[in-house]
């Protein structure tokens, strides 16, 4: 999935960067919609009620009808949708726009403030001269198209709401591209921008070894080679931005598929059927959560081996500076290649399944993570090499570790405390949500991993446990990550304090109040779904986050900033 965002950045530079020549038998191979003025009035007057300024959506009139010298819209069907279609056309990629009208002149005129008069080009064509280059504008069956050059328009769509498909009910903003329709001259472009993109990170860097920059540049040529790979792969992209007003929520959505049969889209397949043994670990009052789960591409498991032979290195490197004895550095490498190999190890389980949330609070501060393992019993005992090795050393952490404490359904534990320096910056604050001691609790299973460090470790950790293997082989999407900008915030308020000024508190407070009123609904959530032959990942504001944004105007004002327009009636 996180490969496809190469292919469509490519894909974007191509259809911005083509000609505006047009022959033939054009192909469509991307439409990009807006879904109409009405619509998105309606989202800000929603987004303004949320954030206690109704008039958001009359204010922003106001902007319009300064701009056209107080005609507004006129002229504009507002109740339709408008966008624009991308065509490919040899090495060009020639834009046609199109607007819903009532009566084009007068929109025109609407328009003449910021954009300059239309003059007559003949045959029903207005031109416009925006800057330097010039626009050719003519209506037909309600549609105002416009194009670079006046030919194009004769090729305009007899029905742009063909081209769009539905897709501006769906989103608000969108575009679609048709991957599976560029050609291969345009494919082969593709390859050649992604290479001269990344030749200059090729480069030797200051201070880097001959392996170093050998091992980075094999990475980047890997990774170059299977984004080139994708583009021949990919069908469509979608990327699309909706307010919801039923809902209150706003989203955006990277939607994509691949071709039937590909390498893509048989892993889009295996995600669907992804179960996961760490629900767990999802915490429902955490501040963030992060669950992932499902298959490990092969090329994946490729590029993380070699990122852990380089990070390796890096780490064997860094000891020699540490000054360490013959003997230490001896025992200090043979657990770090040991690491590693386990490491290793784990990505030849071709699947991935892990668990992790975060709690803050004024006095409460904790990390949970689990995660599957090949063999769990090996990691328990290169953690024992390692709590050994640090004791010949230092014979007091043997006062802070115990290993094997207990077994809690089936998981040995393995408990350790630090004392937390007194010296350090808000020690005083960190003491109360951590407590004298940092506990850290290490469980090892056949199979599993788990960890919690902070207050309340070890039953946050029993509870994970538990909790997950009561929901053990529960089918679920490839990945979700969620995140309580209430949470944070006042946790980042309890730490700073005095240390903020009075504009600062008295916003954060404000905002503070707004998250809270919103009934926990004030997350940040990004979630990837399993779709036919592709993915799609949602990044999700929920109603709390959009009740700031409405309030924004409010803020500007609070913070000395200029005030918007004043509403205007129509």
């Amino acid at each position: 999935m996180r490969r496809t965002w190469v292919s469509c950045l490519v894909v974007a530079s191509l259809l911005l960067g083509g000609g505006v020549s047009l022959a033939q038998g054009p192909t469509p191979i991307a439409v990009i919609s807006i879904s109409g003025y009405d619509e998105l009035r309606g989202d800000l007057e929603m987004i303004g009620k949320l954030g206690g300024t109704p008039e958001l959506a009359k204010m922003v009139e106001g902007l319009i009808a300064m701009g056209t010298g107080g005609r507004g819209l006129a002229g504009l069907d507002k109740a339709k949708p408008l966008g624009a279609v991308v065509y490919i056309d040899g090495d060009d990629f020639p834009v046609i726009g199109f607007i819903p009208v009532t009566n084009l002149k007068s929109l025109l005129q609407a328009l003449s403030a910021p954009l300059g008069e239309a003059k007559d080009a003949g045959d029903g064509v207005y031109e416009i001269r925006a800057g330097e280059n010039p626009l050719y504008v003519k209506e037909k069956g309600g549609w105002a198209f416009i194009a670079p050059e006046k030919e194009l328009l004769d090729k305009a769509p007899a029905d742009p709401m063909k081209l769009l498909a539905g897709q501006e009910k769906k989103y608000d903003l969108a575009a679609r591209i048709s991957m599976k329709d560029l050609p291969e001259h345009v494919r082969t472009m593709a390859a050649g921008l992604i290479q001269m993109g990344a030749q200059q990170a090729m480069e030797k860097q200051p201070g880097e070894t001959d392996e170093q920059h050998a091992m980075r540049v094999k990475l980047a040529r890997r990774s170059l080679d299977q984004a080139v790979k994708e583009i021949n792969d990919l069908d469509t992209v979608v990327l699309g931005l909706n307010i919801d007003q039923n809902t209150k929520t706003a989203y955006v959505d990277l939607v994509v598929t691949a071709k039937e049969g590909t390498e893509m889209a048989k892993e889009a397949a295996l995600a669907a059927k992804a179960e996961s043994d760490m629900l767990g670990f999802v915490l429902p009052d955490a501040a963030f959560t992060l669950r992932a789960t499902g298959p490990i591409a092969e090329s994946d498991r490729t590029s993380t081996k070699d990122l852990l032979n380089q990070a390796k290195q890096n780490l064997l490197e860094q000891l020699e500076d540490q000054g360490l004895s013959d003997e230490q550095m001896k025992k200090a490498k043979g657990l770090l290649e040991e690491l590693f190999t386990l490491l290793e190890e784990s990505m030849e389980a071709k699947k991935m399944d892990m668990g992790a949330s975060v709690v803050l609070k004024s006095d409460a501060l904790s990390l949970v993570v689990g995660g599957s393992v090949p063999d769990g019993a090996k990691i328990e005992a290169w953690v024992k090499k390692l709590v050994k090795a640090v004791q010949e050393e230092e014979p007091a952490v043997e006062n802070h570790v115990k290993l094997n404490a207990e077994t809690h359904e089936g998981v040995n534990l393995h408990v350790a405390s630090a004392p937390l320096p007194t010296d350090t910056p808000d020690a005083e604050k960190l003491s109360k949500m951590l407590g004298p001691d940092v506990d850290i609790v290490l469980g090892t299973a056949p199979k599993a991993i788990y960890l919690a460090i902070g207050r309340d470790a070890e039953k946050l950790l029993k509870k994970a446990i538990s909790e997950s293997k009561q929901k053990a082989g529960t089918q679920v999407s490839p990945m979700e990550a969620s995140l309580s900008l209430g949470k944070l915030l006042q946790f980042a308020m309890d730490m700073s304090g005095e240390n903020q000024g009075p504009q600062e508190q008295i916003v954060l407070q404000m905002l503070a109040k707004m998250l809270a009123k919103s009934g926990g609904k004030d997350h940040i959530t990004i979630k990837a779904t399993a779709i036919p032959n592709g993915t799609q990942v949602r990044f999700e504001l929920q109603e709390g986050i959009l009740s700031i944004l409405g309030a924004l105007p409010q803020m500007g004002t609070m913070m000395g900033g200029p005030g918007m327009a004043p509403p205007v009636q129509f």
